[in-house]
């Protein structure tokens, strides 16, 4: 599997964005009893606009500055790794995260495979462990941004972060059933979250699933004529608005419609990430899948036409 880049929620403000951003760690949130969130990592348009801000505001560009200096520290912190041909690799924390946001592997193996780690010296003591499994969340967060603003990471499109507990139903005769959780409403499709053992031994064997999702909670926000009415509709959410037990509510899919990914504290989690597109799901279910595609547009036509104004 592959490692998704998905940086923990850090520092949630209340702030609307209205106010705009005071820092690279502030998180617009959009309902606290989710919490539905933005981040300025999640959209193109914001991520320029940031990387205006480090021309022009002094006070934003002495933080990512500070935070740079911060990160190039770790490049004094050595890390041995040792192969399994007793090849002695040399490295340092500042690689580590930048290798793993890159998606490089260590010593020959998969990401989360364990390798023989030393923090003392070439010549041990070693540790046999994942090399990810060292990594910091905040960190990796840190890095991420600054990647992002240093213009090496792609800049996503508009996407909102959306926890939320679904009823996922699979097994012969769909008769098992279990819980998944939604977290980001993107605009190619939708990301979960599910426990690895969850979907690997008991989903996965049986090829089928059945996802129970209520998509009234976002007629709303689909009918609003601005980013103030998109955010305010969304604010009226009760927790896990997209939660049913209603059997007509429902795409049933396939295993093989899901990209499977994992994040890089997978050693931690043991959570997998599975992304479906919206082609595999209004094969499913034509109009809730337009729901949701609708959602993103209209958060996103919202956003550009926000940042146009604020602009001018």
């Amino acid at each position: 599997m592959r490692i998704l880049n998905i940086p923990a929620n850090k520092n949630l403000s209340a702030t609307p964005l209205t106010s705009g951003w005071s820092g690279l760690n502030e998180t617009v949130v959009l309902n606290p009893r989710g919490p539905v969130s933005f981040q300025w990592t999640d959209f193109h348009e914001t991520c320029q606009l940031n990387q205006a801000r480090l021309k022009s505001d002094v006070i934003f560009k002495a933080e990512f500055d500070q935070k740079t200096n911060e990160l190039q520290k770790l490049r004094s912190m050595p890390v041995w790794l040792r192969t399994p041909s007793n090849q002695i690799i040399q490295t340092n924390l500042y690689e580590l995260y930048q290798d793993a946001i890159f998606e490089r592997h260590w010593c020959g193996q998969e990401s989360h495979a364990p390798c023989e780690v030393s923090f003392i010296s070439p010549s041990g003591p070693y540790k046999k462990f994942a090399v990810v499994d060292c990594l910091n969340s905040h960190t990796y967060q840190d890095f991420v941004q600054y990647f992002l603003l240093e213009g090496k990471l792609p800049q996503r499109d508009f996407r909102l972060r959306v926890p939320g507990r679904l009823l996922m139903e699979f097994g012969p005769g769909l008769s098992g059933a279990g819980l998944i959780d939604l977290q980001q409403i993107t605009s190619t499709g939708l990301l979960f979250k599910c426990p690895a053992p969850l979907f690997f031994n008991e989903v996965r064997p049986h090829g089928k699933l059945r996802l129970l999702i209520k998509t009234s909670s976002l007629d709303g926000a689909n009918s609003s004529n601005n980013w103030e009415g998109f955010q305010q509709a969304i604010s009226e959410w009760s927790l896990n608005p997209f939660y049913t037990q209603n059997k007509l509510e429902a795409f049933m899919l396939s295993c093989t419609d899901f990209q499977v990914a994992s994040r890089f504290d997978f050693g931690q989690t043991h959570d997998v990430y599975l992304f479906v597109d919206y082609k595999a799901l209004e094969s499913s279910h034509q109009l809730m899948a337009q729901h949701f595609a609708r959602f993103v547009k209209t958060g996103r036509s919202h956003m550009t036409q926000f940042l146009v104004s604020k602009s001018a």
